[in-house]
């Protein structure tokens, strides 16, 4: 199960700032979506990363993105968009 999933049935919508119809558009969505912290660790993923990455969420959660993805390209674009 994502993050974004999770956390929506953990806690309702009014006791949550990420709460809202953006997360259910994420969670919806085919493709892949990781979101990065200013450090590059992750901060959350939705179920379609969870399955590209073939780990569970919670193991994708706060791990480096340089350990999930090892791509040096994609990782400088991370960094220039922060």
């Amino acid at each position: 199960m994502s993050f974004f999933r999770r956390h929506k049935d953990d806690k309702s919508e009014a006791e949550t700032p990420r709460a809202g119809p953006g997360l259910e558009i994420l969670e919806a969505m085919r493709e892949s979506v990781i979101i990065v912290n200013s450090d590059l660790r992750i901060a959350a993923a939705n179920s379609a990363a969870v399955r590209a990455f073939g780990r569970a969420s919670a193991h994708l959660e706060e791990r480096r993105l340089s350990e999930v993805i090892r791509d040096l390209e994609l990782h400088k674009a991370f960094q220039t968009s922060l």
